[in-house]
């Protein structure tokens, strides 16, 4: 593994907020997407976006922390964010702990590898609006969520 990739990991998820996690080819890869928080920007007056696609997965597991707090405003959502990562090599394999801070989930990932790629402000922006706005929740929508709102844009 690259020296330039293995650092971009660490900057990453030194201070990370997790804005969807892609569970679509889970027999490949899952795929989390980040706003990587401490990593410079390349676009004015955003934070850059990064997908970290984790290959030939053969251990997942996520602890919620969240259940014990309550939010002043019940139309608020937990923002989920990383704020310290393990990760060491065991035989062919690599094991990742993802960490976050008070309420945000702590993720294990054991896996062959993983690749870093930009994630474009553009698509999110084109396929769902407002995903970064405070206190919302994941970018990514629902299926039926997704399926509602297509029939309401078919409508007008």
């Amino acid at each position: 593994m690259s020296k330039k990739k293995t650092d971009l990991f660490g900057l990453i998820f030194c201070d990370a907020q997790v804005i969807d996690l892609d569970f679509s080819e889970w027999d490949k890869q899952i795929r989390l997407c980040v706003v990587g928080l401490d990593v410079e920007s390349p676009t004015p007056n955003r934070l850059p976006l990064f997908t970290i696609d984790f290959k030939r997965v053969t251990h997942f597991s996520c602890m919620f922390n969240h259940l014990d707090i309550q939010l002043d405003n019940q139309c608020h959502h937990f923002q989920w964010n990383i704020h310290d990562f393990r990760k060491h090599k065991v035989r062919d394999n690599l094991q990742i702990e993802l960490i976050g801070s008070g309420a945000s989930p702590r993720i294990e990932i054991t896996c062959e590898g993983y690749d870093i790629s930009p994630l474009s402000h553009a698509a999110l922006d084109s396929l769902f609006p407002g995903w970064d706005k405070p206190f919302g929740p994941l970018a990514r929508l629902g299926i039926e969520a997704m399926a509602f709102k297509q029939q309401i844009n078919k409508n007008n």
